[in-house]
């Protein structure tokens, strides 16, 4: 388990005997981390620690738990989305996990299936969250258990800056078509039609699928990858087009800060990132709009769930479950809402508050779509070197002169086999 951060009013001699310990060896698995005066420390890493409207809820959960549990502290800190899934992976393998662990989705049952998270059945029977959360909790069962609290499903949708539009005489798109035909009329000077990631990035499979299932079809077909099916290679080369019109060689936030700097008419990207808009800009959040992708489904992706590390003392996995169940009550969801404006996964709340989300019916519409990851258990297992791979190819794609037929040919070839744990 990670090294508790012992809160005390202990002689700097004591801090020393600590930290000597520490060295030697550590205080091994079960034990509470507490200090002699009974202060607990939970340690609570999260790429969110930063982003607007999500830090302020988790903060104000973080504030709450201490003030209810007066001897526990709980150290809530960034680690970049870039680096999470690799710096989790290698303290968990340390043994040396952090005590509240949240995970985006498409990771999770890779993390599962290693044994490194703590089986919540028993804890969820004691709730009403089976029952009153979005339908996306269901789906995270792992061979019949539940290892995680869903906290976002977060549609994919288009934000267009209203203004560059008009500026071209433009309207919103409502087809691909148009919305090509938009990118490229405002492709130009240093500006570009739209901001999305054209280089090796997490995110990339990501969008290639919402491309993919926006347009009606599945990355598997019968339990196999379906790449290479005339429709998805179509879908595909849709999505290359589309890229033409980015700038080249950027990741996921180097594509939002290009938006956000007036710099591009589209944006595509989660729900979620509508607050980062309005922190970054306010003149470009005032001319945002928020759209539905102009394909004939809405998708949607499993986006960020709470789970306990298996290998920490029961003491800790209780004040763990303790801390997530607090997120998941009535209240909580509903400053969920607000403060990322976006609907909350207890369906219950989402009405009072819907006149206070932007976009809501957008929003909703994307929340209930199609689910862009396979939910195959050996896919999600393998997720971590299919979003590799899938990048690669990409931006190949982006960079090269290979058809699209080609480039997912190799890349079918070159993905974990059908089935593979």
């Amino acid at each position: 388990m990670r090294l508790k951060r012992l809160t005390t009013v202990a002689a700097a001699a004591a801090a020393v005997a600590v930290a000597l310990t520490a060295c030697s060896g550590g205080m091994g698995e079960g034990s509470s981390g507490g200090s002699s005066s009974g202060t607990v420390t939970l340690q609570f890493p999260s790429w969110q620690a930063t982003e607007p409207g999500y830090e302020q809820f988790y903060k104000a959960q973080v504030a709450q738990f201490e003030k209810s549990h007066p001897n526990v502290k709980i150290n809530f800190y960034e680690v970049t989305y870039d680096n999470f899934i690799q710096q989790m992976t290698t303290e968990l393998s340390a043994n040396d996990a952090p005590d509240i662990l949240p995970l985006p989705v498409a990771d999770y049952a890779s993390f599962a299936s290693q044994g490194f998270l703590t089986n919540l059945d028993s804890d969820l029977k004691g709730t009403d969250i089976l029952s009153s959360w979005t339908p996306g909790q269901k789906s995270m069962q792992i061979n019949g258990h539940y290892y995680g609290v869903l906290m976002q499903a977060a549609g994919y949708v288009l934000y267009a800056n209203k203004q560059l539009l008009a500026a071209k005489h433009l309207s919103v798109p409502t087809t691909m078509a148009q919305l090509l035909a938009d990118c490229k009329a405002l492709t130009g000077n240093g500006s570009y039609g739209i901001a999305m990631p054209t280089a090796q990035d997490p995110n990339i499979v990501s969008y290639a699928s919402a491309f993919i299932v926006g347009n009606g079809q599945q990355l598997l077909d019968d339990n196999k990858y379906n790449l290479t099916s005339p429709q998805v290679v179509n879908d595909i080369q849709q999505y290359r087009e589309l890229g033409k019109y980015a700038a080249p060689g950027l990741i996921t936030e180097q594509a939002r800060q290009i938006y956000n700097a007036g710099k591009a008419a589209f944006l595509l990207d989660g729900i979620f990132e509508l607050p980062a808009i309005a922190t970054a800009s306010a003149s470009v959040y005032a001319n945002t709009e928020m759209l539905k992708l102009p394909m004939p489904n809405q998708v949607t992706k499993l986006s960020s769930s709470l789970q306990i590390p298996a290998s920490i003392s029961p003491q800790d996995k209780q004040l763990a479950w303790e801390f997530i169940q607090q997120t998941t009550t009535p209240a909580a969801q509903t400053e969920f809402a607000k403060d990322t404006q976006t609907p909350a996964p207890r369906t219950s709340v989402n009405a009072a508050v819907a006149a206070s989300i932007p976009f809501y019916s957008v929003q909703q519409a994307s929340d209930n779509g199609l689910n862009i990851v396979p939910t195959a258990t050996w896919f999600q297992e393998n997720y971590g070197e299919i979003t590799t791979d899938f990048g690669n190819a990409m931006t190949e794609l982006f960079t090269g002169n290979a058809s699209a037929a080609s480039e997912l040919s190799s890349l079918e070839a070159q993905l974990p086999a059908p089935g593979s744990s």
